[in-house]
């Protein structure tokens, strides 16, 4: 099994390539018009016609950006989603496996009308998960491997809180507020556990860590408990505070477990921050997957008066590859480093 995380452009990719042969993706990382997910198809030898899953954690940009590209070079893939909505999500969702054209297809970012633009033709590529569905292995390989691949969220309560509200609304009549949504995307994430040959790797997507029968310490608690330690951790949410979790640090051993880290650079707090120094302190194996901006050469700068502008920055993402234990970084940074050389910029 080889595996191979991608970021940060912002953005964040996984691509598993399983000993069958068959490959499973999860998001897209995609900046200035470049697609690094369909670039690491090409770079590991994939035949995309070997994806089986196009997994989409949740419908933040960061996360779906050139989804709808990659979705479209993968023929024989399902299209993996969660199965709790925000009300935009929902809407998309009911008007692309509805037959009824006149239902309104409003989304608040264009990567996801994209994607259900391609699903509408193709809806029996629509798959939703949630808590304890199967991705890994296909039937026809279900008794010859060690490997398998476990959706943990969203939590069977977040998906029954999701339907038992829309219930409600419908016998209120009140659906049309769409108030059964949830209100964040992270809330709805898909999150997974991969195992090979009784090891483990924990994929947190943006999962974070808000009620006691939802996400991180609820999937602990009641599937993870035989789980001594993760041998590879892609941290939840870029490592955010309101993604820590007890249960999961207790599995991210000091010298044994990897961490993998992609930043999120943009906005007011950008992540990781300080406080997930004193969450993973001790841990020696941490890489933040942070990049690097491709600087554009002078005489392709735009002038206009005094000004020099630039186009939106080409970038090479952080890249990590993992098989057998063997960790190849390349363009990654230390976690105290990047806070450090974050806050001289």
């Amino acid at each position: 099994m080889y595996l191979r995380i991608i970021g940060s452009a912002p953005g964040e990719s996984v691509v598993i390539v399983f000993d069958c042969g068959s490959v499973i993706t999860i998001d897209c990382c995609q900046s200035a018009g470049r697609n690094h997910t369909l670039d690491a198809l090409n770079d590991l030898g994939v035949d995309p016609r070997k994806v089986i899953y196009n997994i989409i954690t949740h419908f933040h940009d960061d996360h779906i950006k050139g989804a709808a590209d990659l979705i479209n070079h993968c023929p024989n893939s399902k299209v993996v989603i969660p199965d709790a909505w925000t009300e935009d999500v929902f809407k998309m969702f009911v008007a692309t496996v509805s037959d009824d054209t006149s239902l309104a297809r409003v989304s608040v970012t264009k990567e996801i009308e994209k994607i259900f633009n391609v699903l509408q033709g193709h809806k029996g590529r629509l798959f939703t998960v949630s808590e304890l569905t199967s991705l890994y292995p296909p039937p026809a390989y279900s008794h010859s491997t060690t490997e398998s691949l476990i959706v943990l969220t969203p939590t069977a309560a977040r998906k029954a809180k999701f339907l038992s509200s829309l219930a409600a609304d419908i016998e209120d009549g009140e659906a049309a507020a769409y108030a059964f949504c949830e209100s964040n995307k992270n809330w709805t994430s898909i999150c997974c556990v991969l195992r090979y040959g009784g090891k483990y790797i924990f994929l947190g997507g943006d999962v974070e860590n808000f009620g006691p029968d939802y996400d991180l310490t609820s999937i602990h608690k009641n599937h993870l408990q035989s789980v001594a330690q993760y041998e590879l951790v892609k941290l939840p949410h870029h490592g955010s505070s309101t993604s820590f979790c007890d249960e999961l640090r207790d599995l991210i051993h000091s010298n044994n477990t990897i961490v993998a880290l992609t930043p999120y650079p943009r906005g007011h707090k950008a992540l990781p921050s300080l406080e997930t120094v004193a969450y993973l302190h001790g841990v020696e194996n941490v890489y933040v997957l942070a990049g690097q901006k491709v600087k554009t050469p002078r005489n392709q700068r735009m002038r206009r008066s005094s000004l020099v502008i630039d186009p939106v920055p080409k970038y090479r993402p952080g890249v990590l590859d993992f098989m057998d234990g063997q960790v190849d970084a390349k363009l990654c940074e230390g976690l105290e480093s990047y806070i450090q050389s974050r806050s001289s910029n």
